[in-house]
């Protein structure tokens, strides 16, 4: 079973009625299937990240204020499902833990020179949380590299592969 691991930006693309993003909406949208053959992963930190993208495109005039006053509830209900279903949801959500802290700070000192990219703060949380689910997946599924970081963000891409996680950018997925 494949699992993914959503950064923010590919939730919102999810959400978005925009036809670039028809991959990342058809993903969703199967998620409420009742045949789980696929798992998708976000951070604690998606929660908060979401509800400040989608205002931001409503500032910028990119969303329509009645998207933007259905997107953030419908996630965050998601969200609340994920939560109280977590022994059967397909849905999982990475807290930020002590761990998870101390990783993307090790992430921000790793790639401080920019090398294949700059890492700034929140990727460096969305990374970390990324391969702590990678390596809890990875000895379960026997792979080398178990999720796929789906991501618009080419810092946090770049780095992720260089991390020998498989990147999907929503805008260009692979052909089945």
């Amino acid at each position: 079973m494949p699992w993914y691991f959503l950064d923010t930006n590919a939730v919102v693309a999810g959400y978005s009625n925009n036809p670039e993003y028809i991959w990342m909406r058809g993903m969703l949208n199967k998620r409420q299937a009742k045949n789980f053959d696929r798992a998708f992963v976000i951070s604690d930190l998606t929660t908060i990240e979401i509800a400040s993208a989608v205002y931001a495109l409503e500032r910028n005039r990119q969303a329509p204020t009645g998207w933007v006053n259905w997107a953030i509830p419908a996630f965050l209900d998601h969200v609340a499902t994920s939560r109280r279903e977590r022994a059967t949801a397909r849905d999982n959500i990475v807290p930020i833990t002590a761990a998870i802290l101390r990783r993307a700070e090790q992430l921000v000192h790793h790639y401080r020179r920019g090398q294949p990219k700059a890492l700034h703060t929140l990727d460096a949380l969305q990374l970390a949380c990324a391969l702590s689910t990678h390596d809890l997946v990875a000895p379960v599924q026997h792979q080398a590299s178990a999720i796929f970081v789906v991501t618009i963000d080419q810092q946090l891409a770049g780095c992720a592969a260089d991390q020998v996680l498989r990147v999907i950018d929503p805008r260009h997925p692979p052909t089945p």
